[in-house]
């Protein structure tokens, strides 16, 4: 009988080990779901902030890019003015002086060359002098239309 209590106890206390090494094991089995758990949740929602931190530089920098490219239209537009008002310039002072100089000299060649006053080669020396005026008026207008197209295009742009 002693053996028999003897191997209760120790039959007992074998399953007083056990339990112990399977409450022991539980346990370990929980600290490992737990700390799986916090790594998932942690690497998601970090993952998650990385992401919206992404967006928030690419955000910044496209925003950046825009500000860039509406500062570099607005130069160009500026730039752009200048010449127009350069052009405008020129134009404005062959409608105001050159073509009415360069009419001028023709009108008073040919009355001349036909009244014998100047020669032939006199007489070709100011037409070419007066049509040359005439060209750099035609010139100019072109160089000023060029310049309004130029504007329009930068103007649409904006």
């Amino acid at each position: 009988m002693r053996i028999c209590k003897t191997r209760n106890r120790i039959s007992k206390s074998h399953q007083r080990c056990d339990q112990a090494k399977l409450v022991e094991s539980t346990h370990q089995i929980q600290e490992l779901v737990v700390f799986k758990l916090a790594l998932l949740f942690r690497f998601f929602f970090g993952a998650q902030r990385a992401r919206i931190n992404a967006a928030k530089i690419n955000t910044t920098l496209i925003q950046a890019q825009a500000q860039a490219a509406k500062s570099g239209l607005q130069t160009q537009y500026l730039t752009q003015y200048n010449e127009y008002l350069k052009q405008k310039e020129g134009l404005d002072y062959y409608e105001t002086n050159g073509l009415k100089q360069a009419d001028q000299i023709i009108r008073i060649s040919q009355i001349s060359y036909k009244l014998g006053e100047i020669g032939y080669m006199e007489y070709i020396q100011n037409l070419t002098m007066a049509f040359d005026t005439k060209l750099k008026y035609l010139e100019a207008l072109n160089l000023y239309n060029q310049a309004i197209i130029e504007l329009n295009y930068i103007n649409q742009g904006k």
